[in-house]
């Protein structure tokens, strides 16, 4: 039998995700950059994704063509909504896909013929993770815990039928395939490691601008991130370190909490809430920062993570998901424990008090992207495992 090289299939390949740009998130960034990645290796992608209550819409970005279906947030029962409309479109375009390339969480079952691709971002497995998108969009909701358990295991089902489903599972972490492993019994052999990326060729170190210091959080403002113990952990840096600032960017569920807190807290002056941000100037917002923090309580492998490495920016973490596949404690970040502002605090403050381990720490960070997170070594592992199952 003779065998297709990687390269030379011209596939049209169709993305299913529950969010893409506009829309901010990290699965919204990967398949965004998987996908033109793709084409630029001369493949063809479509996108089918969430839209709004206005009703279809479709464009093309960068030659990728986006299907964005009516959607309607009525939670939990949202997944299955966008499936009724995702199964309408879907069969209308089905014939011109040679495979489909589903991007999970919370994306619904599709039943096709065709080759399905499963990338895991993140999992719902996890009680206690606070993952689970409903739970972040109700953040000041008190949920009774017997309905939250019933939505949990709703959740999980959908998510064990759509790895089933798949010929070929992947995840953006070892972390994932372990948790998989863990708490549904998949085969570890079964599971394969993808990975994420990020455009070194965008997200680079730059000339800091002689501005006053500042600590940056970029991302959802949700729950899992652990943003109360940051800025409970501001109280302890600012005693040491008045000078400094906290820069936040991007919304979510837990804004309006934090803002309070941060007021009760007598801190107002100290944090900007800058909401969203185009891409060049969160370039700038990481190129300028003294550190970066990310004190998640579950992660997969986060792309805000490897932005802020990749702009030669020291970061403090959490030992959680894929975080220390990425991050060597001491050498090109800190790693802290979950729940804990005073870590968070003595690791900030360390890296603000020595500035050529902040550099250098930074300039590691920068390496190590550079060496295993481009975008090209991604697309290039998902051609392989297109290639396995389109043969």
């Amino acid at each position: 039998m003779n065998l297709v090289l990687v390269g030379e299939l011209d596939l049209h390949i169709c993305m299913l995700t529950s969010e893409f740009p506009p829309t901010i998130g990290g699965v919204s960034h990967y398949v965004y950059n998987l996908s033109t990645e793709l084409i630029r290796k001369g493949h063809k992608v479509t996108v089918i994704t969430r839209g709004s209550w206005k009703g279809l819409q479709t464009n093309c970005a960068k030659g990728i063509s986006v299907y964005r279906l009516p959607f309607l947030r009525i939670y939990p029962f949202h997944v299955e909504i966008h499936k009724v409309f995702l199964t309408r479109i879907f069969k209308l375009l089905e014939p011109d896909f040679d495979l489909v390339h589903v991007h999970h969480p919370l994306s619904p079952l599709i039943h096709t013929s065709l080759p399905i691709v499963v990338t895991v971002h993140s999992s719902l497995g996890l009680s206690e993770s606070g993952s689970i998108e409903f739970q972040n969009f109700y953040s000041s909701v008190d949920i009774p815990r017997p309905l939250l358990s019933l939505i949990r295991s709703y959740f999980r089902k959908i998510e064990q039928r759509i790895i089933e489903n798949a010929d070929v599972t992947t995840t953006v972490s070892t972390a994932l395939i372990k948790e998989l492993k863990e708490h549904y019994g998949f085969d570890a052999i079964s599971l394969n490691l993808l990975g994420n990326g990020v455009d070194t060729a965008l997200f680079t170190p730059g000339n800091a601008k002689e501005n006053a210091p500042y600590i940056l959080y970029t991302g959802r403002l949700s729950w899992n991130k652990g943003l109360i113990d940051l800025v409970k952990s501001a109280k302890y840096i600012l005693n040491e370190h008045p000078e400094v600032s906290f820069v936040l960017t991007g919304r979510g569920p837990l804004e309006n909490d934090l803002r309070k807190l941060v007021t009760k807290m007598k801190m107002s002056r100290e944090f900007s809430f800058v909401g969203y941000v185009d891409t060049q100037s969160l370039v700038q917002y990481y190129q300028n920062a003294k550190v970066f923090v990310l004190p998640s309580y579950y992660e997969g492998l986060p792309t805000t993570l490897l932005e802020a490495m990749a702009c030669g920016i020291p970061v403090v973490t959490t030992s959680v998901g894929g975080i220390p596949e990425v991050v060597v404690n001491g050498k090109n970040g800190f790693i802290i424990p979950i729940k804990d502002p005073t870590a968070i605090a003595s690791a900030v403050s360390k890296l603000l008090e020595n500035e050529k381990q902040r550099v250098n720490m930074g300039r590691i960070a920068r390496n190590t992207v550079e060496k295993n997170y481009s975008w090209d070594r991604v697309a290039s592992e998902a051609l392989k495992y297109y290639e396995s199952i389109t043969k």
